[in-house]
């Protein structure tokens, strides 16, 4: 019982030579005690205590919640990453496919505009050769009747 119970008296050397051990029961509820009074087994802390420990489940509470919430968003922000991944893949295939039907158009236009080139080459050759022919033509029929005209005046020895 002696180790509960704490003198009002200073001790000889005063107030500041009083041993460690005393300094510390004297805030300790132990301190608090009478001599016949024993703690209460389930005796409620202090209000502040209280305060204290429910402000810390609080906070607690909150970080799980918050993690949860954290962990919740990171999954729903991986959803969105695999869904705009996704249409990112369709687009590209689609671009991909576009621009295949493009430059088959464009080849096919260039085909198109060569033989259209080569057929306008074709028809100018046949009228410039038609042309040179009907000239060739034109030249002997007109030689023929220059000779004709002219052959009663030249003398033929």
């Amino acid at each position: 019982m002696e180790a509960f119970y704490t003198p009002a008296e200073p001790s000889e050397d005063g107030p500041a030579a009083a041993p460690a051990s005393e300094a510390s029961e004297s805030t300790s509820p132990v301190s608090l005690m009478t001599p016949n009074s024993t703690p209460a087994p389930e005796a409620p802390a202090s209000p502040q205590l209280n305060h204290q420990d429910q402000t810390e489940v609080q906070r607690e509470e909150e970080e799980e919640g918050a993690h949860v919430s954290l962990a919740d968003r990171l999954s729903e922000a991986e959803e969105k990453i695999k869904v705009l991944h996704s249409s990112l893949n369709t687009a590209q295939t689609e671009l991909l496919e576009l621009r295949c039907k493009y430059n088959q158009e464009m080849a096919n236009k260039a085909t198109a505009i060569c033989l259209d080139g080569l057929d306008t080459f074709s028809v100018r050759r046949s009228a410039l050769a038609r042309r040179r022919s009907l000239k060739d033509h034109f030249r002997n029929v007109v030689c023929h009747m220059v000779m004709v005209v002219f052959a009663d005046h030249i003398p033929m020895d």
